[in-house]
């Protein structure tokens, strides 16, 4: 969205990671910063020192438990419990006026240490905290990897969900006002959306048997591509419906191009000259299949195994991946096996205790977004094989 935003105002994009709500806000009175992007709920105490956008989102929060026989199942349930959430958040003033409309004190444990919601509904999935508090879309999203999670008591009504400028830049306000009024409406921010929050919500390609068991118009390029690296060519199809849904026009939020949906840059290095062009992309993506597989090879002898580390380098980087599996190391896990192993460990390198680590290179990765990615394509791996059963290949 920010990169829509300056590409709309015709500006450099410069992005500060700011460590907690109440940094952000403190650098936007101090002048340092210029723009809040991130999950504001728009607060009255806070009318005097900045101005809140138009709403991008509606979301309510709700409690974040692990599923058993004592769920808490009514806001009043809340009594007497410690909830965790993290300093300077709107969960606060939610839980304060709750505390209100029951007539019984809530424990809120502000933590102090930098923390994002998602660190805490890992840490109630483990069992290191009983209750947090979350929006509901970013609990969803965690509870796809976590099962064990419970999301069902709803603490607040949908409440708006705005970015903040200074109140000294009116002007900057009406233009944003302007621009995100029209975008959250269009295709973009639903497809940017629905990548990021609606994990495994694809459908399928549904094959006509009127026209023979077929996938999509390139089923043969994909076929011939495949065998150049031993694959499947199901398992090939898979990953190029996930990427681009067999369209070589597709273009991502972020510049990536074609069936392969590869970066300018990893285009450029496989000699990729027309990303519009399938046969084009899918030769580039295949080189840099070879060169991932390549690459983990001597790692990652088990060919299955490495398979799935693959798949998560062609989608996070191969540097976020050896992160993890150096995490896996230091934690004696298997850094050979993906599963509840190095995936584990991608999926921590969201927490900054983990992506601070001395053993971590790259830094931060939402580890969430590639851990679905290899689940989804396996998974559409084995439904395409259902639907087209070896023997007719």
């Amino acid at each position: 969205m920010l990169q829509a935003l300056a590409k709309h105002l015709n500006i450099k994009l410069e992005i500060v990671v700011a460590e907690s709500v109440e940094s952000m806000y403190d650098m936007l009175k101090r002048g340092e910063a210029d723009l809040v992007a991130y999950h504001l709920v728009p607060s009255r105490e806070r009318e005097n020192d900045v101005n809140y956008t138009v709403p991008y989102n509606h979301m309510r929060q709700v409690i974040v438990q692990r599923s058993s026989s004592s769920l808490l199942k009514t806001p009043s349930d809340l009594a007497g419990k410690t909830i965790h959430i993290p300093k300077g958040s709107s969960f606060k003033t939610r839980l304060e006026h709750l505390e209100e409309e029951i007539g019984e004190d809530i424990l809120i444990q502000e933590r102090t240490k930098l923390v994002e919601e998602e660190d805490l509904i890992l840490q109630v999935a483990k069992g290191k905290i009983d209750y947090t508090v979350a929006e509901e879309n970013i609990a969803r999203l965690t509870k796809a990897y976590y099962p064990n999670l419970n999301i069902q008591l709803a603490i607040s009504y949908p409440q708006k969900i705005s970015w903040a400028v200074g109140e000294y830049a009116p002007e900057l306000l009406m233009e944003i006002n302007t621009w995100m009024a029209k975008y959250v409406e269009g295709k973009t921010f639903n497809k940017t959306y629905n990548k990021y929050f609606c994990p495994g919500q694809y459908d399928h390609v549904q094959c006509s048997r009127s026209k023979g068991k077929k996938l999509s118009q390139y089923d043969c390029l994909i076929k011939k591509s495949a065998k150049e690296i031993g694959w499947d060519w199901r398992l090939l199809a898979a990953l190029v419906y996930h990427e681009s849904n067999f369209n070589p026009l597709a273009k991502s939020w972020a510049g990536a191009c074609g069936l392969m949906q590869l970066m300018p840059s990893t285009g450029a290095l496989f000699g990729l000259e027309n990303p519009e062009d399938p046969y084009e992309n899918m030769k580039a993506g295949i080189k840099y299949l070879k060169w991932l597989d390549k690459y983990w090879k001597e790692k990652v002898p088990d060919q299955n195994e490495r398979l799935k580390f693959v798949l998560a380098s062609y989608n996070a980087g191969q540097e976020h991946v050896a992160d993890a599996q150096r995490l896996a190391v230091k934690y004696k896990k298997d850094p050979l096996i993906w599963d509840e192993n190095v995936a584990y460990f991608l999926l921590q390198k969201a927490q900054v205790e983990y992506y601070s680590d001395p053993v971590v290179r790259f830094g931060y990765c939402r580890g969430s977004e590639t851990f679905n990615y290899v689940s989804n394509i396996i998974s559409k791996f084995q439904y395409y094989k259902q639907l087209i059963p070896e023997e007719i290949i």
